[in-house]
């Protein structure tokens, strides 16, 4: 029996490969990976108009603009920090945008390894970090349809080396869900997304918000330790 401590990660109980399964049985999704009818994408009155969108912050109008122009798009921050909890950031000086081009190629360049290679890098029980599939608290829960590669590295005391790899050198999505609606724990959290795909989406005032890919944006978070 796993441990509570083991339980509370979420990642004691092993899951079968998504894109093995993908590959393997396409067109037919486990039982366990099949969402009820309310909660899959396009069945919930829920879902807000594709022209509502979360704030779009240009970081440079704060740190070089005018004095009015700091002022305005930092209201504009604060607002969206009390009333979305979300926004996109531009201009946010993390380099020029093919960095982070690099970054989405790197990870795609991972996850099309084969399976071998990326269970070399597996999660180990009781921790989040590697390749697997995360959070998962039972065996009658539903799973996320995705895979995940997750490595910490701050702080250094919690970096796991031996995890960090060494390369790279058709499902439907209407009965499943990527990832699990849920709250960030963190304080704030920053996702570069796809900008081919539009996966990602956020509650806002009881309606759930498609967040469109802006090349070079960087999505920003308000976690619940902030909030």
């Amino acid at each position: 029996m796993a441990s509570s401590s083991m339980v509370k990660m979420g990642s004691c109980l092993k899951a079968d490969d998504v894109q093995e399964l993908v590959k393997s049985k396409p067109g037919a999704e486990p039982e366990r990976y099949i969402r009820p009818k309310q909660e899959r994408i396009g069945c919930s009155a829920l879902n807000a108009p594709a022209s509502l969108q979360i704030p779009v912050i240009d970081m440079g109008r704060i740190v070089s603009g005018c004095h009015s122009t700091r002022q305005h798009e930092m209201a504009r921050l604060s607002k969206a920090c009390q009333e979305w909890g979300f926004f996109q950031v531009l201009n946010h000086g993390t380099g020029h945008w093919q960095l982070l081009e690099r970054i989405k190629k790197v990870v795609m360049e991972f996850f099309k390894l084969p399976l071998e290679e990326k269970e070399k890098y597996a999660m180990m029980p009781g921790t989040i970090q590697g390749y697997g599939h995360g959070f998962i608290f039972s065996d009658d829960q539903k799973l996320d349809w995705c895979d995940m590669m997750a490595l910490a590295t701050m702080p250094k005391s919690i970096r796991k080396q031996n995890l960090w790899p060494d390369r790279p050198l058709l499902f439907r999505p209407d009965l499943v869900l990527g990832l699990s609606a849920h709250s960030d724990g963190s304080a704030l959290t920053v996702l570069l997304q796809d900008d081919e795909s539009v996966g990602l989406q956020i509650l806002n005032k009881n309606l759930w918000i498609s967040v469109e890919p802006i090349p070079g944006a960087l999505v920003i978070n308000i976690g619940d330790t902030l909030e």
